[in-house]
C-alpha cells in the first residue's frame, strides 16, 4: 500500500491510496518502490477520526480504512497503543545505541522495529565499519549469552564489554544470545540495495531464519 495525505478540509483528512495485492508476498522476494504502483489508480478518501471507509483491491476484495489523530508521537509509531511492557512473545528495539568499552560505536537515532510472534525473533544492528550484531531470543551457532535489564542488554564479545541501550524494554526474557559478524555489509545483503548505505547504521527485527538468508527484506 502507498498512501499520501492531501490538503485537509475541516476535521476531515483527504487520503490518496494505491494498493496492490501480491499473492505469496511473505514467501517470495518483492522489491518495494513507487514503480510497483505505477499502473494502480489512486483512490481518494475523505476521512474523519473514527470513521471507517472501504476500498477495493484487485485480487483481494474489500478492505477497511480508518484512522485517528494523536496528540503526540508514540514510542512505536506503527503501534500507538503499545505499552512499555513487552508482551511474552514480543522482541523490539527502539532508538538503539551500542556502547563498547564505555565508547559509543553506534547511535541509530529514532525509529523502532518489532516482532510479535517469531519464536526466534532477532534484532539486527548494522554498524558502519563494524559489521552487524544479531541478538536472538534463542541460542544459535557462534553466539554468546547476554543479560537483559529493561532497555539494556549487557554482553561480552571478542574481549570487549558491550551494552545495547534502547528507549524502552526490549523483551521479557532475562537472557538473549549475541553474535558479531564483522564482515557483514548491508549493501550486499538487503533486498532494496538502492536504499541501503554502508556508511550509516541501520536496525530491524526479523526472525533469525530471515536474517540469515542471503537477501533480507527491510
Amino acid at each position: 500500500m502507498n498512501t499520501r495525505v492531501t490538503p485537509n478540509s475541516g476535521n476531515r483528512t483527504q487520503l490518496g491510496i494505491r494498493a496492490k495485492y501480491i499473492p505469496g508476498a511473505g514467501e517470495v522476494e518483492v522489491h518495494y518502490s513507487d514503480s510497483l504502483f505505477k499502473d494502480i489508480p489512486e483512490t481518494l478518501l475523505s476521512l474523519k477520526p473514527g470513521e471507517k471507509q472501504e476500498i477495493q483491491v484487485a485480487g483481494l476484495g474489500t478492505i477497511g480504512v480508518e484512522g485517528e489523530y494523536l496528540d503526540h508521537i508514540p514510542p512505536l509509531v506503527y503501534h500507538p497503543q503499545e505499552t512499555l511492557d513487552p508482551n511474552p512473545k514480543e522482541f523490539r528495539i527502539a532508538a538503539p545505541v551500542l556502547v563498547r568499552d564505555n565508547e559509543v560505536i553506534a547511535n541509530a537515532g529514532g525509529g523502532s522495529s518489532i516482532d510479535t510472534g517469531s519464536p526466534d525473533a532477532t534484532p539486527m544492528l548494522f554498524v558502519p565499519s563494524e559489521g552487524r550484531y544479531l541478538l536472538s531470543a534463542v541460542p544459535f551457532e557462534g553466539s554468546v549469552q547476554g543479560n537483559v535489564h529493561l532497555g539494556q542488554i549487557a554482553f561480552s564479545l571478542e574481549g570487549h564489554d558491550c551494552l545495547l541501550l534502547t528507549s524502552m524494554p526490549i523483551t521479557v526474557s532475562e537472557h538473549v544470545w549475541v553474535k558479531h559478524e564483522p564482515d557483514f555489509k548491508a549493501s550486499e545483503h538487503m533486498v532494496r540495495q538502492s536504499e541501503t548505505r554502508d556508511d550509516q547504521p541501520m536496525f530491524l527485527v526479523r526472525s533469525l531464519r530471515k536474517l540469515q538468508q542471503e537477501r533480507i527484506e527491510h
